[in-house]
């Protein structure tokens, strides 16, 4: 029995009593007094609501509510202290806002009290706000533009074409003098593209497309595709990255990109090439170590 070692007992460490005072203090803390609720507070606890004793007294509501649950006091149910004759009467006659302040309510309170009773809101509603169209303006849709209509009725443009479109009237058609083209305009036709001749008139190049298949001109876009993409290099496209292909004919990768999705030819996975070796002027490709 001498030569077996006593085990250590708790008391005998230094340290047994630390977990102990911090369990002490951390329970003193958590079961700090709080301040008691003043007496004029708890003699109107079940006559009033909590919400109510919570604005006047500055409490919160669930101190208010555990207090009165400890008493064993029932809620208070003022709606039928509350929404009297005299204050049912006045639903509707102002704010629903203004009416729950002065009652010590929400304003989703009286809106449904209001609602439940079926009393219009105060003021315009929303029927009443929006435009009355008479006889003679509703004429006046499809013969003038919105924007016109939108100006001598008072309203925005978006109100004009929702009713319109609502009564199934066609836009007014659009009369704008057609462009007159000179014959030094219509010689650019066919021989440079669209866009460039559009930059040049200061208009949209579908302008400009327009009047050239009204002369029946062939796109010159076409024309260069037909010969920039022969067969030898419409059999290369996906064998080699785009930007190798495009650098090689000296034209943008997306141009590249373009002809190759319209005529389904798959892209050729990501990989490293021989071009991009050639290109980087920088930065060398470590080899791969070998057995």
């Amino acid at each position: 029995m001498s030569d077996k070692k006593r085990a250590p007992n708790r008391k005998d460490t230094p340290n047994a009593t630390k977990p102990q005072r911090a369990n002490a203090g951390s329970g003193s803390r958590s079961r700090r007094r709080r301040k008691p609720l003043p007496s004029g507070l708890i003699r109107r606890l079940g006559k009033v609501t909590d919400s109510q004793l919570s604005r006047e007294f500055q409490r919160s509501i669930s101190v208010i509510r555990d207090e009165r649950l400890r008493r064993g006091i029932p809620r208070c149910d003022n709606r039928s202290a509350i929404w009297t004759a005299a204050n049912i009467r006045r639903l509707g006659t102002m704010p629903d806002a203004k009416l729950a302040a002065k009652l010590g309510l929400t304003t989703n309170a009286v809106f449904q009290q209001r609602s439940n009773r079926q009393v219009p809101p105060f003021g315009l509603s929303r029927k009443q706000q929006s435009h009355q169209w008479t006889s003679e303006q509703i004429r006046w849709l499809g013969k003038l533009t919105d924007s016109e209509v939108a100006r001598r009725i008072d309203r925005d443009q978006t109100t004009v074409r929702f009713k319109r479109v609502s009564m199934c009237i066609a836009p007014v058609a659009k009369t704008g003098n057609p462009r007159v083209w000179n014959k030094q305009e219509l010689k650019l036709l066919g021989k440079i593209s669209d866009a460039e001749i559009g930059r040049r008139l200061k208009i949209h190049r579908h302008k400009v497309a327009l009047k050239r298949e009204q002369l029946g001109i062939p796109n010159p876009t076409w024309k260069a595709d037909a010969a920039r993409w022969t067969s030898d290099r419409i059999a290369k496209l996906g064998t080699m990255p785009d930007s190798e292909m495009a650098y090689k004919m000296g034209i943008a990768q997306s141009t590249v990109a373009a002809y190759r999705y319209r005529h389904s030819i798959p892209m050729l996975p990501p990989q490293i090439s021989s071009f991009r070796r050639e290109t980087q002027p920088t930065g060398r490709i470590k080899k791969a170590p070998t057995g």
